[in-house]
This record gives C-alpha cells, structure tokens and sequence, in this order.
C-alpha cells in the first residue's frame, strides 16, 4: 500500500521492476492487526510465519511497472481512506510514546539533546528482559479486558516466536527511540518522515518473525539491528 500511494511514479517504477515478472513473486503475509487477532482467538503463536502466507496465484500488473496503470474510483477511496487510518493510527502512536514514560523511570526528565545513559538502559530493558515485557503485556491485557470480552493469552505462554510479544517489544523500543528524537511532545503534525517511522515499526514486526530483512532505511535497520540482533540484515 505504502508503494501505490507514492506520488512519485519513478520510485514506484523503481521498487516493483526489482522483482520477476513471474507468478507468484512475492509473498503475501497478512497486516500485524490480522495475526494478532489469529493469536488473541486461537490462543496458538503465528509459527511458523509461513504458514500464514496468503496463497496465490499471485502477480503484479505489469502496467504498475511502466507506470501506466490507472486506478479505479473504488481503488483510489481504498488507497485513500488506509491513509487516512495510517495518520489516525500515528497519532495514536505518537500519544502511547510520550505515555510509556512510565514503564521507564530511567529515563527521568530526558529531553533531546541530553546524555542518553537512562535512554540506553531502557533500550537493554526491552531488548532483553522478556519477564518486563510480559510484565507490561499483562498491564495493557488487564486494561483491554475493562472494556473488550476479550481474553488474550496468558502471559506465562508467550516468547519471541508470538507476535503479541514481538508486537509490544517493538512499540516499547520505538516508543523509546521516538522520546530520544522527539521528547515528550506530542507532534501534532504529521509529518511524512513520522507515517514512515510507524509503517516501518510494522514491517520490524513481521520482520521480527521471519530470518531477515532487506532495508535502506537507517532508522528500520536500527530499529531491527536492536530487536534482532542474531537475524540478517541487508542494507542495499
């Protein structure tokens, strides 16, 4: 989706001609939101990944490769209206950002700028203590239950290979990472740089699950370097 809403035609053109024009050159994993809603359901972690691959056949236009495909009406309110999701959600990220200070009293009145020892220790935190990260899972469990007849996994049964652990893992790191850049403001306009952090907090997620990920992005290379340190990761 990020692709096809790009105004720049040449960059579409560019990212979708590295793949074959063959059947099936890609795989199709479903959104974070789908596999975490398999997991809240069936009680049963998302691995192996592959499995949960949307089955083909699967192909792409061959006219979004020399830019002449023309959206439809009803294509273009979908492409449409997931922006307006994307912008809604990152305000929303931004807002549990500046909140999840309070999971990290070593981080104190940190503003940009300052040094960033309590900064890296609560990135070791996250990226190491899995008992802290059932701990906050089992915090935001409790309050969902408030509002939703939902009952989620037990803490005690999730690890690394379920996405709700990986899920709230990632959005703790980027949490951290945003109050590092940012502070603890609210950013009111959303800017795209901000769409393209969150976008890429998701595909960390799923890259969390799989053996690798192909990035050129610094921030999401980061972002992955920290949650995956043993898993590959190319830059090119």
């Amino acid at each position: 989706m990020e692709i096809l809403t790009t105004e720049k035609k040449e960059e579409m053109k560019s990212c979708l001609t590295k793949f074959p024009t063959t059947d099936d050159p890609i795989a199709v994993i479903p959104t974070v939101g789908c596999l975490m809603r398999y997991e809240i359901y069936n009680h049963h972690p998302c691995h192996p990944i592959e499995s949960f691959f949307l089955k083909g056949p699967l192909y792409i236009n061959p006219k979004l490769f020399d830019g002449s495909f023309v959206f439809t009406e009803e294509q273009t309110e979908t492409l449409k209206n997931w922006e307006g999701k994307v912008i809604e959600d990152c305000r929303r990220f931004i807002e549990k950002a500046v909140l999840s200070e309070s999971w990290f009293p070593e981080i104190g009145d940190y503003k940009p700028g300052m040094p960033i020892d309590g900064i890296e220790l609560a990135v070791e935190k996250i990226t190491s203590d899995s008992d802290f990260i059932k701990s906050v899972y089992e915090q935001i469990y409790d309050e969902i239950t408030k509002i939703r007849d939902e009952k989620w996994p037990n803490a005690s049964i999730i690890d690394d290979t379920w996405i709700l652990y990986r899920y709230h893992q990632m959005h703790l790191l980027s949490s951290v990472q945003y109050i590092k850049k940012y502070g603890k403001r609210i950013i009111s306009d959303i800017a795209k740089y901000i769409i393209n952090y969150r976008l890429d907090v998701d595909y960390c997620v799923i890259g969390s699950l799989v053996d690798g990920l192909l990035t050129k992005d610094n921030e999401m290379a980061c972002l992955y370097t920290l949650l995956c340190p043993d898993k590959c990761l190319i830059k090119e």
